[in-house]
């Protein structure tokens, strides 16, 4: 394999680029999978039988790009090499990337949908719309009853408890969570039951009738708890009709019998359920408990709606953006549903659709979630329902029109960067890297990245660097090296490397180096340190010239070169340079302050100092003269300071003094 590395060195950027080129470029094509023509696809799809199944295709390199189902597989597959087929754009360029096919024979077509399902979850295939990971989706946990816990929860257990949703996020999840506490007076706090009862005393929320206060020995039962969570319980379920009749029938019976305060927490329970209500936009009859499902698509993509109604009021809402090369037609929105309700706990009676099924594709989704109760799905041609729909259908068109926006806004920025750069294409994978180090140890390299003009968190990686040292340069070339060493990571198109520039105006603090005829070849016996410090004069490309890293910090004032400290006693913490000698210089101008040393370990800074200056009046002086984020965690007076063997301060001694605390 042949690696093409162009690196263009920008001194007044702050940064190096890399442009790399990605090794697919050099792959010859052809050299991983047998391909086929367009005619011979055809001659092999005529050949397969009519029955159902599920049908792979695969890229000239492989790779899969597709999978779907049909309930006869050689009308279905055959369609796509036909020369009079009528096929979309979006499958066009599909038909066009396939060069071989595979076929897997079911006994149904319902066995070919959760086959389907399973392959395109394997495979994450070009061309198929892809959700969310259900893993990424958040629940609302009911523990097992008597005593339930209500908790946000990422994953079902089997035995664990009830479980509702997943939610759009867990933002949304942990307000429902918020709502249904305060509204059912549950509890709020992390104790647990049984075990915890009677161990502490009742919180301000029993006191302010806002809690049940199971945590009281003696106050409710087992049962009597479980009853009191119930109502929350059919509160996620969206019983809000039959749930308030209910209480009204309750508080009736607790008025008739003179047990006045038991009725006044009916009527608190259902004012609390009428006021979710009033505060949410009420869109059909309070009857209505169904999701509605609106599409809209143009060239960019297709983005697809799905409003959660229950009890006639919109309870959340998700959307999904597909890109314009994943196809979307009806067999890919039957798969679609079918994938959408097999990771959710609950299916409302109705499905709202903004587009027509298949006979046969509703009459099997309809069996399948018949598992969970009767469901109907079905296009409402009037009425609230359809009107639900059409909402659906515009809040799809809105994001699709806020990504386009999203879109030329990232174009714009990624062409900048090409232009700049010189590149024929737009780079859509960027990596940057970083050093971080407090002194010579503990240094590491960051790499954050972008893709396609946004971050993705969940590439990011940290580089431990193995060679401790000074040289930021041989830290960068290692991170480099390590992070090459992973082919399974997508290559990127560009490398941006924060490299040190020369220092060149006035004001700026840099690294003393020296250079010139006189400077020593090395230390005596120890190549490793030297190859640190001695290194290349990297303004002279012409010919060897060693320099000297001194370790020392310089600042250029008025034509003179002032000393800022050593480079050692620099950190970068929370984003920000400190220099732990501006700290020190800071503490020693405090009364009663004869010396001081500051050091950083375990995320925070510590100043050891002698003399009689007192502890918090001494943090009292520093805290109204230093930033907050160079003020230290912890202010220590010592009787004299550790030295090491020519006399100086020991740092490594105070470091683990700072352990100690």
């Amino acid at each position: 394999m042949t690696v093409s590395l162009t690196c263009l060195w920008q001194w007044n950027k702050h940064f190096i680029v890399l442009i790399f080129c990605r090794p697919e470029h050099f792959i010859s094509q052809g050299a991983f999978f047998q391909t086929m023509t367009r005619e011979e696809l055809y001659e092999k799809a005529k050949l397969l039988p009519l029955s159902p199944g599920v049908y792979i295709m695969h890229a000239q390199s492989g790779k899969v790009i597709y999978v779907g189902k049909s309930k006869a597989l050689k009308n279905r597959v055959s369609s796509y090499f036909m020369a009079s087929a009528k096929h979309t754009p979006k499958t066009k360029r599909m038909v066009e990337c396939v060069y071989d096919f595979e076929v897997y024979h079911t006994k149904t077509e319902l066995e070919a949908l959760i086959l389907e399902n399973q392959f395109i979850k394997q495979y994450m295939p070009r061309f198929n719309i892809k959700l969310k990971d259900s893993s990424d989706y958040p629940y609302i946990q009911f523990t097992d009853p008597p005593w339930s816990e209500i908790k946000l929860a990422y994953t079902r257990v089997d035995g664990g408890g009830r479980y509702f949703g997943p939610y759009s996020s867990a933002g949304t999840a942990y307000g429902i969570i918020n709502t249904v506490k305060k509204t059912f007076r549950l509890p709020t706090c992390k104790l647990k039951f049984p075990e915890d009862i009677g161990r502490t005393r009742p919180c301000l929320n029993f006191h302010m009738g806002l809690c049940i206060a199971p945590c009281i020995e003696g106050k409710m039962t087992s049962a009597e708890f479980n009853e009191a969570v119930e109502p929350a319980v059919r509160f996620l379920k969206g019983e809000y009709g039959g749930l308030l009749r209910e209480l009204e029938e309750k508080m009736n019976a607790a008025a008739e019998e003179l047990e006045f305060e038991k009725a006044a927490k009916y009527r608190d329970a259902i004012s609390d359920i009428k006021k979710i209500g009033d505060r949410q936009h009420i869109v059909a009859s309070p009857n209505t408990d169904a999701d509605a499902i609106g599409i809209y698509s143009d060239d960019l993509g297709s983005a697809v709606s799905v409003l959660f109604v229950r009890g006639g009021i919109i309870t959340d809402r998700e959307c999904f953006f597909f890109p314009a090369e994943e196809i979307l037609d009806s067999g890919t929105l039957t798969s679609l549903l079918f994938r959408f309700y097999t990771d959710r706990e609950y299916i409302p009676k109705e499905v709202l659709l903004g587009y027509d099924l298949l006979p046969e594709d509703q009459s099997m989704l309809e069996a399948k979630f018949a598992e969970s109760g009767s469901v109907r799905l079905y296009r409402p041609q009037r009425g609230d329902k359809h009107r639900l729909v059409e909402q659906s259908e515009n809040n799809a068109k809105n994001l699709l029109m806020h990504k386009r926006e999203t879109e030329d806004r990232t174009t714009k920025f990624l062409a900048g960067i090409a232009s700049f750069l010189g590149l024929e294409v737009l780079p859509r994978r960027i990596e940057a890297y970083d050093i971080s180090n407090s002194g010579d140890e503990h240094t590491t390299c960051v790499m954050t990245v972008m893709i396609d003009g946004r971050f993705v968190k969940k590439e990011y990686r940290t580089f431990n660097i193995r060679n401790q040292g000074q040289d930021d340069y041989a830290a960068m070339r290692e991170a480099i090296e390590r992070r090459l060493g992973h082919p399974e990571w997508d290559y990127p198109d560009l490398f941006l490397l924060d490299g040190g520039e020369p220092v060149r105006e006035e004001g700026r603090t840099g690294e003393i180096c020296v250079t010139g005829s006189c400077l020593s070849l090395g230390y005596y016996n120890r190549p490793q340190l030297s190859a640190q410090v001695f290194v290349q004069n990297p303004l002279n490309s012409r010919f060897r010239e060693p320099m000297y890293r001194t370790g020392d910090l310089g600042v250029w004032k008025n034509g003179s070169l002032l000393f800022a400290g050593r480079k050692d006693t620099q950190i970068k913490f929370m984003g920000h340079r400190i220099e732990m000698s501006e700290i020190e210089l800071c503490a020693n101008a405090a009364e009663g302050v004869e010396a001081s040393a500051c050091v950083f370990v375990d995320e925070r800074l510590t100043l050891f100092y002698t003399g009689e200056a007192e502890e918090k009046a001494l943090l009292a002086r520093l805290r109204d003269r230093l930033p907050k984020y160079m003020l230290p965690s912890v202010c220590r007076r010592l009787e004299r300071f550790p030295q090491n063997r020519t006399g100086k301060i020991d740092r490594r001694a105070l470091l683990i003094l700072s352990k100690e605390d």
